[in-house]
């Protein structure tokens, strides 16, 4: 217990509050080898909940990672979501992209990692929110992993939102301010096959959107619990081969809800802070058991692929380059 509440005191005094969110930063950060991860909440949930439920600050300390925690601004609706239907969050230019990527900058700039890779990450409204800055932001992210969570641009409005959740498909033909087909890292989708919010079938339409139709090769993977060596783990994963040598997945997991499962003591042990600790010591959509999501993340992060940026923005610049060449 002891372990517990130093690590628990440590997250809380190296998380340094910014304007939008939480940062981590690892005590002994080397900033030549540095990464940075973007671990974006869901509904209900929080920066600080989503730094101690997720086990990210330890991946930190293992791998010297800065870890970005965007915070959703309190009252952006009844369950303090990412407003990812909404249009104005779904563009380049403003609303709550823009916002994460600002802060990025910001970051990036406070700690000199101008040329250190970036992956993003998010569950259930902060999946929907990682697939609108990969699919906007493309030439920020090296990689991303969209988990338990419905593809960008695709629904308006709140009522489109809750289609597109519980169908995977939506009636609106408007399409997206961004392309998903844009972002060329690598990209990871986690889906469970037991999630009630987020029908199961979004995993197949957020590829989709990203890749096109594609036809996976799938196999079948069991994985021993680490707390109890008789339980077993058993999920799914597709590969898409092909696509620019990049690396593309969907772990679909049996009997997974849905939850960032596999790191929940944190929030468990948080209770010994305090009685009147601010802390939560339960909160929904975190599930102690099941496979790590925080460590098939890293491991697909820490493979991915390091690739010059194609990009609106990159291509934007090539063209004044040429323009500036020829007026000489």
């Amino acid at each position: 217990m002891k372990k517990n509440l130093e690590l628990i005191l440590l997250s809380v005094l190296i998380s340094l509050k910014t304007f939008a969110g939480l940062i981590y930063v690892p005590s002994d950060f080397d900033v030549k080898t540095a990464k940075m991860v973007v671990v974006i909440h869901g509904c209900l949930q929080t920066a600080e909940s989503m730094a101690l439920g997720s086990g990210w600050n330890n991946k930190a300390d293992e791998n010297n990672l800065l870890i970005y925690y965007p915070q959703a601004k309190k009252g952006s609706n009844k369950n303090d979501c990412w407003n990812w239907f909404d249009v104005e969050n779904q563009k380049r230019e403003s609303g709550q992209l823009k916002q994460i990527v600002d802060e990025i900058n910001k970051i990036k700039k406070d700690y000199h990692l101008q040329n250190n890779p970036v992956f993003v990450t998010g569950i259930s409204s902060g999946g929907a929110t990682t697939s609108g800055l990969l699919s906007c932001f493309p030439e920020y992210f090296q990689a991303g992993a969209i988990h338990s969570g419905p593809a960008y641009g695709l629904a308006k409005n709140e009522a489109e939102a809750y289609q597109l959740m519980s169908k995977a498909e939506v009636e609106s033909n408007v399409l997206p301010s961004c392309q998903a087909k844009k972002f060329k890292g690598d990209l990871m989708v986690v889906q469970g096959d037991q999630d009630k919010v987020v029908n199961p079938k979004n995993a197949q339409k957020i590829i989709s959107e990203f890749l096109g139709d594609v036809i996976p090769d799938e196999k079948d993977v069991e994985e021993t619990s680490a707390l109890d060596s008789s339980v077993k783990y058993v999920y799914k994963i597709s590969s898409y081969p092909n696509q620019d040598n990049r690396n593309i997945k969907v772990y679909l997991v049996k009997g997974m809800g849905h939850v960032w499962s596999g790191s929940l003591i944190n929030l468990r042990n948080a209770a010994i802070l305090s009685s009147k600790s601010q802390i939560p010591t339960a909160v929904p959509f975190f599930k102690e058991d099941g496979i790590s999501s925080t460590n098939i993340t890293w491991e697909f992060f820490k493979n991915s692929k390091n690739r010059e940026p194609n990009s609106e923005s990159t291509s934007n610049k090539l063209k004044l380059n040429k323009k500036k060449e020829i007026k000489k």
